[in-house]
């Protein structure tokens, strides 16, 4: 049987113990946040500018149709295309052709409107 001071003895060395192993733990969290923090200061964002060409197809964008219109809204804000394509598949897709843009519909509805590349429209 253990003297009634071994108790004792053993519980204050495990709390030392724990008190020391908590300490190095710590230490190691701090160092390696102070770590990801300093990278953090030192990094850097790149800008990039787009081209001229990419601006002003951006800026024509503006002018396609937009997701939702109707076929009839479409053709009497931007006439009647050059042709009209579908329908292919369920549910129907069809897609419109305009000199500089080309429009898809799903039945009844504009899904996307896409410019033509440059290389398509000097043709």
């Amino acid at each position: 049987m253990l003297p009634a001071h071994a108790s004792t003895t053993t519980a204050g060395i495990s709390a030392r113990v724990t008190k020391g192993k908590t300490r190095r733990c710590a230490l190691v969290v701090a160092m390696a946040s102070g770590l990801s923090l300093a990278a953090i200061s030192v990094s850097a964002e790149t800008v990039q500018m787009p081209r001229p060409e990419t601006a002003a197809r951006v800026a024509s964008s503006a002018t396609l149709p937009n997701r939702g219109m109707t076929k009839a809204q479409v053709e009497q804000r931007f006439g009647a295309p050059q042709t009209k394509e579908g329908p292919t598949g369920e549910p129907p897709i069809f897609y419109w052709e305009y000199t500089d843009f080309t429009v898809y519909f799903e039945s009844n509805y504009v899904i996307h409107a896409v410019n033509k590349h440059k290389s398509q429209l000097q043709k």
